[in-house]
């Protein structure tokens, strides 16, 4: 399958991922209206999603393992895959498991693009030992699943404290931003971009410690390129100017994304909302930069200037680092 096919299917894929469970198939129906290949690629992608989401129901629980891992439970489903909370036998140590269940997929071609996307959060995050990002400790295959061992954290997501309607304060928040922009930092000085950073993908052990998790589309910065060129990743309202354009990205595009973040948490708004993927990547790359007073008249004054440059269409009109634009909120 060609790069273009590729990303119009993940971008619909993502966009149904968005909406309640009941209107996932009439959206991309409506969607690929007069494209039924494309419907019928969309639909398989969601039906090994919902495989996995079912994956070890119905068995004993005391039979219920991937790889050497015991499954104890389930901790979250995401576009790629089920978390589960397991435990490694040999050392009885608590682990958190990816998998992916490839029953549904029935063209190789896919089968082999949503493995990669498990095995390449690995090898990334793999090269990196730093305490504001989730330790990869494992990788295989076993049958129709794939899977990834991981760090176990204990705390949500910052989309789950976001979703519980838990009203962070400014000093709250800009604690967990500048963890993240500072384990950020690191990864961009090894080379590697994340490129799906949103609330999701940002953890709190413990509700203090933040941990950065999810490098399943992150990218080695190198001449070496592992992915589908010009396959559109990430989710579609954190992302920068240049992945939706399938430019190259670097440091830059993640500072971006974290600010779309740091909007969020200040203001409990997306910077960037509407209808539909194409009008919201229009909006990203040729819209006016939001203004978060405007829609916090609470905030102090400076912050729109702030938000202007780390949400800068040209990555040379942001900030040095991640950890700068943090800073440089914090300032004002």
């Amino acid at each position: 399958m060609s790069a273009e096919p590729h990303q119009r299917i993940r971008e619909l894929f993502e966009e149904a991922l968005e909406r309640p469970e009941a209107e996932r198939l009439s959206f991309v129906e409506t969607a690929c209206a007069g494209n039924p290949t494309l419907f019928r690629a969309v639909e398989r992608l969601l039906r090994a999603r919902g495989a996995s989401e079912s994956f070890l129901e119905g068995e004993p629980r005391d039979t219920q393992h991937i790889g050497r891992y015991i499954i104890r439970g389930e901790l979250g489903r995401g576009a790629m895959g089920v978390v589960y909370d397991a435990v490694d036998p040999l050392i009885g140590r608590g682990v958190a498991v990816k998998v992916i269940r490839l029953i549904g997929v029935t063209e190789p071609g896919e089968a082999e693009f949503l493995t990669e996307s498990l095995f390449r959060e690995a090898r990334s995050a793999g090269q990196l030992f730093h305490p504001g990002i989730v330790i990869i400790l494992d990788v295989g295959r076993e049958g129709d699943s794939a899977f990834i061992a991981m760090e176990r954290i204990e705390g949500p997501t910052l989309q789950q404290i976001l979703a519980s309607g838990r009203q962070l304060d400014i000093k709250e928040a800009l604690r967990i931003l500048q963890q993240a922009a500072v384990a950020l930092d690191y990864a961009h000085r090894h080379g590697i971009v994340h490129r799906d950073i949103k609330p999701a993908n940002i953890m709190l052990q413990h509700e203090t410690t933040v941990k950065v998790t999810d490098f399943g589309i992150a990218k080695v910065m190198s001449t070496q390129h592992t992915t589908l060129a010009g396959v559109l990743v990430g989710t579609p309202s954190y992302m920068s100017p240049e992945q939706i354009e399938a430019r190259p990205v670097d440091g830059c595009s993640d500072q971006f994304s974290l600010a779309v973040v740091a909007y969020e948490l200040l203001t409990r708004a997306k910077p960037f909302e509407a209808d539909s993927i194409a009008t919201l990547a229009h909006l990203i790359v040729y819209g006016p930069r939001p203004s978060p007073r405007a829609t916090c008249p609470d905030l102090p004054a400076g912050v729109d200037q702030v938000f202007e440059r780390a949400l800068a269409r040209l990555p040379k009109d942001r900030f040095g680092s991640c950890t700068q634009f943090i800073a440089e909120l914090e300032t004002v």
